[in-house]
């Protein structure tokens, strides 16, 4: 925070943005649709003198340093508000008085949608604009835009009645005193005094045992934010009826509705435990003086509700009430801050739909001859689905939705359940909760598939490992936040989904991990890893790689080495990282020259020491995971004896591959197969020679088929296959001095299967362990077979590490 009053610069202050004012900032940057944008208006009837008005709202700006602020995120490091000493309000005078009554709504929200589009630039103080229309010879709109990363509803409501007090006061030529507003420095330092423990305990002890956020946006999908408003407005009697019923709870009626929302979304989710967002105005502490503050003051907070099947309803809406109430006293807790303290371990958000009850301090103005009536503040939200409601003498909910998320079919399903929940409650007694909420018929509830199936294959063809530290480290950032792998160094933020909330969770985590200070807004202009990691690079000494490829970057366990196969592909290998542990990381090793025309590795001593360098530069000890697979047998063994030399312990595990190349040439073991192909013949014709003609293939035909009508690629491929099995022919074979655990399948037969235990027997002086896996030799990382390798393998790493624990001990 900085402070300043130099006339020369014309600036009277300049404060960081909040967590909230990021976020909108954010969106306002990155999104068509500006849904910090508002349009506060209010209907003038009566004698009105426009000169002593404009007076008025000038005397308001002196007053209240928010409408003398404006907004810069460019060329500097974090954004910041400044506030100005003087400013003037722009003002804009339309004459309708010529409109039929029935064009005037019409003309309104073209007008309203033209400012829209027009915008405002936040660069600039006031962020605000003033329009007064005329439409009779007594009466006018007057329609005031602004933007919410500056003023809240509360906030709105205050500047309003300030400024007709002023006006009041200008035209009767009294003299009015206000009372002082508090300054915004002081507000922080307050927040700064009071601490953090408090709220930290108070938020940890709520969300105790609460472990899966059910979210309507679950898959994170991209979206062009097409907002739908469907409104349901209830009678004057049912209105009168539910605020009885609140009293007879001994409730507010914004608890009540809170209520009503909880009962839904529990339905809609089909569970006992859900969590919502929930707007409150940020001004329930103890700060002196805080209701006269203007600015953008307004909070989400998550509730949590929680259906006991034997609470009553009365039961159910008092412990909301109790839980709200105490929140209160932490509202100026951000949700980054909340999800902090409770140390929330998924990479979810909290919640996804937020409810909003409007109860602000307005009253209708009456001064002189002149009436100020019908007050709205505007609506903003990015979130999927939020549930508005606006009080008075009738209640009327409005239910916005992301139409590009939430279907017609589930917005009526919450309208019409929304009403049978107050006809249910308002025809009943103090019955069970849950026999209210059985009473909700789901059936045309499109949205069960809140769980993610970590099953579902990744798209990988324009993937694009990372080739450095920084990289690295961003990439396992990413994948935390957006819970998902692999993530490419140059995939777009925003293609991925990323929205402002998580552009600013992404960018705490970067500057608390990697001790920088970027803003979210860096995204606008690097919005890739690989971008942001040339950002932080320069001027610095870069050590690069060229054969790691993290299929999963993310995760705090001991990472698994995956080198790759015969033809030195290795996303194969992508179901298995999505299936094993989700904390441990999994890197696969690629050869060189796979992609490109580089020199290929001309001996597997070679192309260990390649391998393991770049092993060493991701884990620089060990224990090593190191895991080998079909024709990569022997380069795993030399890279487990020169870790041994290191005197590091390895876990090397090799997947139902046979070991020295001699082995598997010479006339016995061929003779062998033979003989196991004619017993599976004889059991099974049709598998036997499916299988024996896709071995053919791949390993005949396919090559010279290839070399006769493939593109370069599909000739480097061939070329680099080649090569892999002479350096593999060529390495001499020698014992490892250390245990070895043998992953194999028993599909080629028991004589087969003897062969391969014997070679690793000779291969090891200390151990060999042997553990069975389901399917064929080829399938084994295909699904369903994975899911058993999966879990063998899974086994095999916690097993080891648990024997390193006793060791250690």
């Amino acid at each position: 925070m900085k402070e300043a009053s130099s006339t020369k610069q014309k600036i009277e202050a300049i404060y960081p943005l909040t967590s909230m004012q990021q976020s909108l900032l954010f969106h306002h940057l990155t999104n068509e649709k500006d849904q910090g944008f508002l349009h506060v208006q209010c209907v003038l009837s009566g004698n009105l003198d426009t000169t002593q008005l404009q007076n008025a709202w000038q005397a308001l700006i002196e007053r209240h340093p928010i409408l003398r602020t404006s907004i810069h995120w460019k060329n500097i490091k974090n954004p910041i508000q400044i506030v100005r000493p003087e400013k003037k309000m722009n003002w804009h005078f339309v004459d309708w008085t010529n409109f039929d009554a029935n064009e005037i709504p019409n003309e309104l929200e073209v007008l309203k949608q033209q400012q829209r589009t027009r915008g405002i630039n936040l660069e600039k103080a006031p962020l605000a604009e003033i329009t007064l229309i005329q439409i009779q010879k007594n009466k006018w709109y007057l329609l005031w835009n602004c933007h919410h990363i500056l003023l809240d509803g509360w906030s709105s409501s205050t500047l309003f009645q300030d400024a007709f007090s002023l006006y009041n006061a200008l035209c009767s030529g009294s003299n009015l005193v206000l009372e002082t507003v508090p300054s915004y420095k002081s507000y922080l330092n307050w927040l700064q005094e009071i601490g953090t423990q408090n709220a930290m305990e108070f938020w940890k002890e709520t969300f105790n045992g609460y472990t899966t956020p059910y979210l309507i946006n679950n898959q994170q999908q991209k979206s062009n934010e097409a907002y739908k408003i469907r409104d349901l407005n209830l009678s004057e009697i049912s209105s009168n009826s539910l605020k009885q019923l609140a009293k007879k709870y001994k409730i507010t009626t914004n608890t009540l509705f809170q209520g009503i929302w909880s009962l839904l979304l529990l339905r809609y989710f089909d569970n006992n435990d859900i969590a919502f967002g929930t707007t409150v105005s940020g001004r329930s502490g103890d700060f002196p003086n805080m209701e006269l503050m203007t600015g953008m003051f307004m909070n989400v907070l998550p509730t949590r509700s929680q259906l006991n099947p034997n609470d009553t309803l009365s039961f159910f809406f008092q412990k909301l009430q109790r839980q709200q109430l105490e929140a209160r006293k932490y509202e100026h807790f951000s949700v980054d801050q909340i999800t902090n303290s409770i140390n929330w371990s998924t990479n979810k958000p909290l919640f996804d739909s937020l409810f909003i009850f409007e109860n602000f301090p307005w009253k209708d103005i009456t001064i002189n001859k002149l009436q100020v009536s019908d007050f709205q503040s505007g609506l903003t939200t990015t979130y999927p689905i939020t549930l508005t409601i606006k009080t008075g003498v009738c209640f009327n909910i409005h239910l916005t939705v992301n139409s590009d998320i939430v279907g017609d079919e589930a917005t009526t399903w919450f309208l019409e359940s929304f009403q049978k929940v107050i006809s249910l409650l308002l025809s009943g007694g103090d019955i069970l909760v849950n026999d209210l909420v059985q009473q909700l018929n789901i059936s045309n509830n499109p949205t069960h598939l809140v769980i993610e199936d970590t099953k579902l294959e990744t798209a990988l063809l324009d993937y694009v490992a990372p080739t450095n530290a920084m990289e690295l480290e961003l990439t396992k950032i990413w994948e935390s936040v957006f819970n998902k792998a692999p993530i490419g160094v140059n995939d777009n933020f925003f293609d991925l989904g990323g929205k402002s909330m998580l552009a600013i969770k992404l960018f705490t985590i970067i500057n608390n991990k990697l001790e920088t200070k970027l803003p979210p807004t860096t995204l606008l202009e690097y919005p890739t890893i690989a971008t942001i990691a040339n950002l932080l690079n320069k001027g610095r000494d870069i050590q690069s790689w060229e054969f790691i490829v993290p299929i999963r970057a993310k995760g705090k366990k001991m990472p698994l080495f995956c080198v790759h196969a015969g033809m030195g592909h290795v996303f194969f290998y992508k179901h298995l990282a999505a299936l094993i542990d989700s904390e441990r990381p999994v890197y696969a090793i690629q050869p060189a020259g796979i992609y490109d025309d580089k020199k290929m590795h001309s001996s597997i001593e070679e192309m260990a020491a390649d391998y393991l360098r770049e092993i060493r530069l991701i884990q620089p000890k060990g224990p090593y995971n190191i895991m080998v697979y079909c024709w990569s047998t022997a380069v795993g063994l030399e890279i487990s004896k020169r870790l041994k030399v290191l005197d590091e312990e390895i876990n090397f595990m090799v997947i139902d591959t046979i070991a020295s190349a001699y082995d598997q040439f010479d006339m016995a073991h061929t003779k062998s197969r033979i003989s196991e192909f004619t017993v599976r013949l004889f059991q099974n014709p049709f598998r036997a020679i499916n299988s024996l003609i896709k071995n053919r293939i791949s390993k005949r035909v396919s090559p010279i088929f290839k070399g006769l009508i493939e593109n370069e690629k599909g000739k480097n491929d061939q070329k680099l296959q080649n090569n892999l099995i002479e350096i593999y022919k060529a390495y001499e074979w020698e014992k490892i001095n250390g245990s070895i655990t043998l992953l194999i399948t028993n599909y080629w037969g028991k004589r087969a299967y003897q062969e391969t235990v014997d070679s690793w027997h000779k291969l090891t002086s200390s151990n060999l362990k042997i553990v069975p896996l389901l399917g064929e030799h080829n399938d084994l990382f295909n699904l369903p077979n994975v899911e058993d390798t999966a879990e063998v393998l899974n086994k095999c790493l916690i097993e080891f590490e648990t024997n390193l624990e006793k060791c250690a001990q």
